[in-house]
């Protein structure tokens, strides 16, 4: 792929969200009440370099909460703090083929998940970094600042306080984990530190 300068990835995305700007498929996320609410038309891409220039367009000005797409951030410090070899011992990389709030999707003797980007892998990797770098809710909000580059980050309580009334799947997939031995705190801070959402 040839080297773009910042003027062409800003056109690049500017086209995106023209091309894009009539689509109105999909729906807002029901299953927790407060995403539930969410306006369904924001939307905003931000591209960063390697070398730290930032490209954007749409919504940038708007806060949005991260969900699922702190799996990949959660599995990286997982990695980093315990080595592959632990974290592999916990959560395997393999594809599910299960949607990503599977109840099941352990593997069959070692009851180990699957895979740390669906619900029940990245619990499990909760659970490990609730020991350590996810001691304390703080932990969460500076856990992402780094990744973000010193950038400001703050828990959107009431999408917390929503998940976590609401949260009964992901609260017996803690369970089932701790039953299992993947997860070796109480199952309530595992679901707790996977549950906050920057």
């Amino acid at each position: 792929m040839p080297d773009l300068d910042l003027a062409s990835l800003q056109r690049h995305l500017d086209d995106v969200m023209r091309e894009t700007a009539d689509v109105r498929e999909g729906a807002t996320a029901q299953y927790i009440p407060e995403l539930a609410l969410a306006p369904p038309d924001r939307f905003a891409i931000a591209l960063c370099t390697a070398d730290g220039d930032v490209v954007s367009a749409g919504d940038v000005d708007d806060r949005f909460t991260l969900q699922s797409t702190c799996k990949p951030f959660l599995y990286a410090t997982a990695l980093a703090r315990f080595g592959r070899g632990a974290v592999g011992r916990r959560v395997s990389v393999e594809p599910t083929g299960e949607a990503f709030n599977a109840f099941i999707g352990l593997e069959l003797g070692r009851h180990r998940p699957h895979n740390p980007m669906v619900n029940t892998g990245a619990i499990a990797v909760a659970g490990m970094l609730a020991r350590g770098p996810l001691a304390a809710r703080s932990d969460v909000v500076a856990l992402f600042e780094r990744y973000a580059g010193g950038q400001p980050v703050d828990l959107d309580e009431r999408v917390c306080e929503s998940e976590h009334a609401t949260g009964h799947r992901n609260r017996a997939i803690s369970h089932l984990l701790r039953q299992f031995g993947v997860i070796e705190v109480d199952p309530a801070l595992a679901f707790d530190r996977y549950d906050l959402t920057p």
